[in-house]
């Protein structure tokens, strides 16, 4: 078995077995192995992020920074109450609840770069802007000049946070985005086993890890410009934009493809297989 999917496996059997734990700890330090630090605007937004990640079963959030963890020791240290920390919500799949960031942030603004800026009248007013537009994913409004920048992310949701001590802004995450823990795909899935997309496989946009060909999927799913994706049966996961979804293939043992679902909600498939080589 792949190391990576057995540390999966281990990480999700640690949380099943520890039941559904939603509760944060403020002012705790949960002991682990570091997977990987992402940016977050808030504890809860950081357990998202660590349900999300497979690996992940504790985590630690502190000023703006979100460190996925991937064992559970039970060892905690007491801290300063700046420090919050708090365990995935893997195991609440069965509860089929719906992880959405409906949560505004004051005194935040998302560093990335907007694709676009529109003038609103208010926060309200750019939230419904970005839920409107099928390419953002989230906003900041500044409310001195008026500004709302619709922004948009690429894979997870994770936008690089920076502080603002003015107060005169508001940022906040779409809608739209609604994703289903263990939920099956609500559509038809159109993939094609065996076969590449003509020269696409080494010139994609992206290229991670994925553990099945339904979180690559997802991936493509999840990423406004993505039209197609291939998966090797290794555990590699590759995104592409073309302007053909038509395009002929070539035949490769080792390597799933398929065509965004456009039509389709982005749910999180978090079943577990085997990679193999």
């Amino acid at each position: 078995m792949d190391p990576r999917l057995t540390l999966v496996v281990i990480s999700s059997c640690i949380a099943l077995c520890l039941g559904c734990t939603k509760e944060l700890s403020v002012g705790e330090l949960f002991y682990g192995s570091v997977i990987e630090t992402k940016s977050s605007p808030s504890a809860k937004h950081c357990q998202i992020l660590c349900t999300y990640e497979l690996r992940c079963a504790i985590f630690t959030f502190s000023n703006f920074k979100c460190e996925l963890k991937r064992d559970d020791s039970g060892a905690i240290r007491a801290v300063s109450s700046s420090i919050i920390s708090g365990r995935s919500l893997f195991s609440c799949a069965a509860e089929k609840k719906e992880a959405c960031f409906r949560d505004e942030y004051s005194q935040v603004a998302f560093k990335d770069k907007p694709y676009q800026t529109v003038r609103t009248t208010n926060e309200k007013e750019c939230r419904s802007k970005c839920d409107n537009d099928p390419l953002c994913s989230f906003y900041t409004f500044y409310k001195s000049s008026a500004q709302c920048e619709l922004k948009f992310w690429n894979l997870l949701p994770t936008a690089e946070v920076l502080y603002s001590s003015t107060g005169n802004l508001v940022s906040g995450y779409s809608s739209k985005l609604k994703l289903n823990i263990n939920a099956k795909y609500n559509c038809l899935s159109i993939q094609s086993k065996g076969y590449l997309l003509e020269n696409d496989y080494f010139d994609y946009t992206y290229s991670g890890a994925a553990f099945t060909v339904e979180h690559c999927q997802t991936l493509c799913n999840l990423n406004p410009f993505c039209r197609v994706y291939a998966y090797r049966t290794n555990g590699h996961c590759r995104l592409k934009l073309i302007k053909d979804s038509h395009t002929q293939g070539a035949k490769l043992d080792y390597v799933i493809s398929g065509l965004r679902q456009t039509d389709c909600k982005p749910n999180f498939v978090g079943k577990k297989t085997t990679a193999t080589t």
